[in-house]
């Protein structure tokens, strides 16, 4: 009786051993198919963006490829666009400065720096076709903003005319220059 005890004891031990370690290969066996759905997820995930990115890619070439022909203008053909604004309106306009602006490069993909140039532009007119330059100067085909207008009142007590002065900040935004 005593080696029976003895028996089933370690035939006991040996149960619970065994309930033991399929519970432990169970749960391990989990964890495993828990990580490749993981991975699978994040497979599945990275391979959806790159098809994304991909297809952005190939329906933004051509904006992409007009704007790089729109920064490409170097400083005299921004002048002659800017000029050309004022003589489709009957405007006499004037460039007097291309100034680069101190903090406004910026590093493009592939080693290409965008350059920021501040143009000062004067003009004279009668008030109208200066706000319609204005608005032309606003609608440039170069990556541009107005950054500053001011407009003046000058009467010639000369000839009695009347006449308003502009002076306009034009930045552009340029692939051309090298800083």
């Amino acid at each position: 009786m005593h080696i029976l005890a003895w028996t089933l004891l370690a035939l006991a031990l040996v149960v619970w051993s065994g309930v033991i370690y399929g519970g432990m290969v169970i749960l391990a066996e989990a964890a495993s198919r828990a990580e490749s759905a993981s991975t699978a997820e994040q497979q599945s995930d990275r391979l959806a963006y790159a098809q994304r990115l991909s297809a952005l890619a190939v329906d933004t070439k051509a904006q992409r490829e007009r704007l790089d022909t729109l920064t490409h203008a170097d400083i005299v053909t921004a002048v002659n666009i800017i000029e050309a604004a004022g003589k489709d309106l009957g405007v006499s306009v004037h460039v007097s400065n291309a100034i680069p602006v101190a903090d406004g490069s910026q590093s493009l993909p592939g080693g290409v720096q965008l350059q920021a140039i501040v143009f000062i532009v004067e003009a004279t007119g009668s008030y109208a076709s200066l706000t319609r330059l204005v608005s032309a100067f606003e609608r440039l085909s170069l990556p541009s903003t107005v950054d500053q207008v001011e407009l003046e009142y000058n009467k010639n007590a000369d000839t009695k005319a009347v006449s308003w002065r502009l002076s306009a900040r034009i930045r552009v935004l340029t692939t051309a220059v090298s800083s």
